[in-house]
C-alpha cells in the first residue's frame, strides 16, 4: 500500500532543493503548491464602457446596436439632444458612471458565473470590442495554459476596470488605482498571496493606467503594464473630428476598386458599418465637439505639447495663407496657438458648438458673446493641458505596448485654399467627376440599379446619359457645403485674414446649416478645405503617439518591448483602432508580455536562473 505524504510549499520553493521527501519503496510524495495570484485587470479605450446617469437611465451602451442608434444615429437627433445625453446642461465629474449590474448584459458571461466574472466588472464595458479577448485570456488562466514555469506559481483572474471616459483621465486614475488596491485587499482577505497586478489597456486606457501608476501612488502594486495602441501625446483624429465629424470608410487594402472584387464581404461590413458608426458617434464638427468639447476625458485625447508627426514634426498643421505661404503650427504650444482660438478658421472650436441650440442670435449678436459655454471649455482645457503636462513621458517601469500601422490615420492636419469662385467650384466638381468616373462598386451599383429601374440597358446612349447625369448629380451634391461639412469641414476666408467670416466679424452671422452668409462673387475670398487623413496608424492613433512612449522592460532592448501590428501579422480590416484586441497579434503580444513579467517576478524572488 502506497505512502503518500503531502508537501506544502510556497511557488519559489520549487526552485530550490525541496526538503523532507521520502525515498522508500512503496512511498511517494504530493506537492501542494500556493501559487501566488497575479490579477489582470484591463482598462477599456473610449465609448468602451457602458454608462448610466444619475438617474439610473442607460446613456451610452455600444453593444445595444437599437439603443444607440435610436438615441444618437437617426437623423432626426440633433447636437443639443447628443449633449444633453452625455453631458447633460455642463459637465460634472460624477454625471455618469459605469454600468455593472445589468443582468442582461451579464448573461453573455453567465456560463461561468461561478468564476465571480460580474464581480469582476466585465459587465462595464463593450462586450463587442473586448469580449473575445476577455474570455480568451480568462481561459487560458482557467485551463492554466501558460507555459513553464509560470503555470505552477501564478494564477491570472481576469478584472475589468470600467470608468467614466468623459471625465479626465487624472479622476479616472485615481479610481483605478482605488480599484487596485481592492482587487489585492480581495485576494489577501481570502488567504491568497497576492502582491500585485498586471494592467493591459486599450488607447485611451493607457491615460488611465499611465495616471493610477505615475500621478496616483500605484506603480508599486503593478507588476507591468501592456499598453494597446495608446495615443500616448494624444492624435490629430481627435482635431480632425472636432472639426469635420468621422470620417466616412476609406478605401480598403490597395484603396482601388478592386478591394470590392476581392474582398466583397469585408468591404461591404466596412463601409456599411463604418458609416453607420460614424453617424452614432457625430456626422459633423457640431456633433463631436458638442460632447468632446465639453468633457476632460475628449480633449485629452487632443495633440499635447509633445506630440510629433510619423515624421517627427512638431508643427503639425498646415496651411498656405492668402498669399500663398505655408505657415505649420504650433509653434511651441497647441493649446494657446489652436485650441484656445475663437476668430481663426483652424480654431479647434466653434463656440456655438459647445451648446448647440439654445437660441438664435439676432445679427448684432457676436458669437463670441456666449461667454459661459466658452468658459466652461476653457475650464476643461485647462485641466486637459496640466493633465498632459503632468503626466508628460511618464511611464511604468516595465511596459510593453503595441501600435497598428498601415491604415489612413490623421498623423497631421492639411488644409488645401483654393480662390472662392465659380471656377474653383467647377474645377472641384470636375475633380470629383474624374474620381468617380471609373466607378466606384458604391455609385456603380446605384447608377446600375437606376438604369434598371428604367428598364435602359448599360452601355446606349440613354443608359450612358443617367450614368452621366448621376455622377454629375453626385459630385455636385459632394461639393455643396453640407455634404463638405459632413464628414469634412469647409471654412470661407477673407483674403489677408485668417478669421473665420462668421466669427471674425460681427456682421457675418451662420445660417442655419452653418454655412456663413457671404456674398458668392465678393473678391479675395478664399476656401479653406481639410483634406482626409493621410498618415499611417490604425485609423485613430497615428504611428509617431502609439509608439512614442519612452516604454522599457528590464534586461530588454527597449525596440523590443515595442511591437507594431501590419500586414505581417493582420489583415487589413481587423488591424483597426478599435477591432485591434479581436486580433491573434494582440492575443498573443499580450499573453506573451504577461510571461516575460513573470519571469521577472520569479528572478526578483529566486534570483536569475543559473
Amino acid at each position: 500500500m502506497s505512502d503518500e505524504k503531502v508537501i506544502s510549499i510556497d511557488w519559489s520553493a520549487l526552485f530550490k532543493p525541496i526538503e523532507g521527501l521520502q525515498c522508500g519503496d512503496g512511498q511517494s510524495n504530493r506537492l501542494e503548491i500556493e501559487r501566488e495570484v497575479i490579477p489582470i485587470i484591463f482598462v477599456p479605450g473610449i465609448m468602451g464602457s457602458r454608462l448610466r446617469n444619475q438617474k439610473g437611465d442607460k446613456v451610452w451602451d455600444p453593444d445595444d446596436a437599437g439603443f444607440m442608434i435610436d438615441r444618437y444615429g437617426k437623423f432626426s437627433v440633433t447636437a443639443k439632444k447628443r449633449k444633453s445625453l452625455v453631458v447633460g446642461v455642463t459637465f460634472k465629474p460624477d454625471y455618469l458612471h459605469v454600468i455593472t449590474d445589468d443582468a442582461k448584459h451579464s448573461k453573455k458571461f453567465a456560463d461561468n458565473d461561478d468564476a465571480g466574472r460580474d464581480k469582476r466588472g466585465w459587465g462595464g464595458i463593450s462586450w463587442s470590442s473586448y469580449g473575445p479577448f476577455l474570455e480568451a485570456l480568462q481561459k487560458k488562466s482557467d485551463d492554466n495554459d501558460w507555459s513553464e514555469p509560470i503555470r505552477h506559481c501564478f494564477e491570472f483572474p481576469v478584472h475589468v476596470n470600467g470608468y467614466n471616459w468623459t471625465a479626465s483621465n487624472g479622476d479616472s486614475g485615481k479610481k483605478l488605482a482605488q480599484n487596485i488596491n481592492d482587487v489585492i485587499a480581495h485576494y489577501q482577505a481570502n488567504g491568497r498571496m497576492c502582491k500585485h497586478v498586471i494592467l493591459v489597456t486599450h488607447s485611451m486606457g493607457g491615460l488611465v493606467a499611465r495616471a493610477a501608476c505615475k500621478l496616483h501612488g500605484a506603480e508599486e502594486k503593478v507588476l507591468g503594464v501592456v499598453h494597446g495602441v495608446q495615443p500616448a501625446f494624444g492624435s490629430p483624429a481627435a482635431y480632425w473630428r472636432m472639426k469635420g465629424g468621422f470620417e466616412r470608410p476609406q478605401g480598403g487594402p490597395t484603396g482601388t476598386i478592386w478591394d470590392w472584387f476581392r474582398n466583397p464581404l469585408k468591404m461591404t461590413k466596412h463601409v456599411v458599418l463604418g458609416t453607420v458608426g460614424a453617424w452614432v458617434l457625430g456626422t459633423n464638427g457640431e456633433e463631436v465637439t458638442s460632447l468632446l468639447g465639453n468633457m476632460p476625458g475628449g480633449l485629452q485625447l487632443l495633440p499635447n505639447k509633445l506630440y510629433a508627426d510619423n515624421a517627427g514634426n512638431k508643427q503639425w498643421l498646415r496651411y498656405d495663407d492668402a498669399e500663398g505661404v505655408a505657415v505649420a503650427l504650433p509653434v511651441s504650444d497647441p493649446y494657446e496657438e489652436m485650441y484656445r482660438k475663437q476668430n481663426v478658421f483652424y480654431r479647434l472650436v466653434d463656440p456655438a458648438w459647445l451648446d448647440p441650440g439654445t437660441s438664435t442670435l439676432e445679427p448684432e449678436d457676436s458669437l463670441i458673446d456666449s461667454d459661459s459655454p466658452w468658459e466652461e471649455y476653457e475650464m476643461n482645457l485647462k485641466s486637459a493641458e496640466r493633465f498632459h503636462d503632468r503626466l508628460s513621458t511618464q511611464v511604468h517601469p516595465q511596459t510593453f505596448q503595441f501600435y497598428s500601422e498601415g491604415l489612413p490615420t490623421a498623423e497631421c492636419i492639411n488644409f488645401m485654399r483654393e480662390v472662392h469662385s465659380f471656377g474653383g467650384k467647377a474645377k472641384r466638381v470636375l475633380s470629383l467627376l474624374k474620381s468617380a468616373a471609373p466607378g466606384t462598386a458604391a455609385s456603380t451599383a446605384t447608377s446600375g440599379a437606376i438604369k434598371a429601374s428604367f428598364g435602359l440597358p448599360a452601355f446606349t446612349p440613354s443608359g450612358l446619359a443617367v450614368s452621366g447625369a448621376f455622377m454629375l448629380a453626385q459630385a455636385l451634391h459632394q461639393n455643396s457645403d453640407v455634404s463638405a461639412n459632413r464628414g469634412g469641414f469647409r471654412a470661407y476666408v477673407p483674403e489677408g485674414d485668417v478669421m473665420t467670416p462668421d466669427q471674425g466679424q460681427a456682421a457675418e452671422v451662420a445660417d442655419a446649416d452653418g454655412v456663413p452668409d457671404i456674398d458668392p462673387s465678393a473678391e479675395s475670398v478664399f476656401v479653406y478645405t481639410l483634406q482626409p487623413p493621410a498618415g499611417s496608424g490604425d485609423g485613430t492613433v497615428p504611428v509617431s503617439s502609439a509608439k512614442g512612449l519612452p516604454a522599457q522592460v528590464r534586461g530588454w532592448v527597449n525596440d523590443a518591448v515595442t511591437v507594431a501590428i501590419n500586414d505581417k501579422h493582420a489583415d487589413w480590416f481587423e488591424r483597426g483602432h478599435e477591432p485591434i484586441y479581436k486580433t491573434e497579434a494582440a492575443h498573443h503580444i499580450t499573453t506573451a508580455a504577461i510571461e516575460n513579467l513573470c519571469l521577472l517576478k520569479i528572478e526578483d524572488r529566486v534570483g536569475p536562473p543559473p
